[in-house]
């Protein structure tokens, strides 16, 4: 074996075996334990276990979820998924009514979200996650010209259905939550 002078004097372990690495200027493993006043001790790569103790100790036991009666298996509530190729109409813009020709939304296979915004047609990605969470891509959208109310209905909507980050289905309806208000669909035909 060959000692290297100048380098940190470390056991470096490769497997099971260990190399010795000799520094600063000691030409032997002897001449390190002269200058330290300490003598080398090199470690096994793979040191023996400690043996477990004959008992181990009782782990906490997680709680069991409980059955809830309004699931069909008496057992835990299964994620809801957001429907696909379902159409809905916007009944509540923020807590008001809509009426008219209210926005539509579908949600195909593909995960590409259309529809009839008030004036104009738009389509976006959009990916329902765990947790009923949703992410909604940017919106693109047609330029027809409308009324100013029409307008202001669609650019709401928009805004709205741009910032979604959650739904839920509650009965017929549809709701998604956004950091710029709410919107509630009901099931269309």
């Amino acid at each position: 074996m060959v000692l290297l002078k100048n380098l940190t004097a470390r056991a470096v372990s490769l497997g099971a075996a260990c190399i010795l690495v000799v520094a600063g200027g000691v030409d032997h493993p002897g001449a390190m334990a002269q200058q330290t006043g300490r003598p080398l001790q090199i470690q096994p790569a793979n040191p023996p276990k400690p043996e477990k103790p004959a008992r181990a100790e009782p782990r906490e036991q997680a709680a069991k979820p409980t059955p809830t009666p309004n699931t069909p298996d008496g057992g835990m509530p299964r994620e809801k998924t957001f429907p696909e190729n379902v159409s809905w109409t916007l009944v509540t813009l923020n807590k008001r009514a809509v009426s008219g020709d209210r926005p539509t939304m579908i949600l195909d296979k593909q995960m590409r979200m259309r529809g009839f915004a008030g004036c104009n047609t738009y389509s976006a990605t959009s990916y329902p996650l765990r947790g009923q969470r949703i992410a909604v891509g940017p919106i693109a959208f047609t330029r027809k010209k409308c009324d100013n109310a029409l307008m202001n209905l669609e650019r709401s909507y928009l805004v709205t259905l741009r910032g979604a980050y959650q739904w839920d289905i509650i009965g017929p309806q549809l709701l998604v939550r956004s950091a710029d208000g709410e919107l509630v669909f009901e099931r269309t035909l």
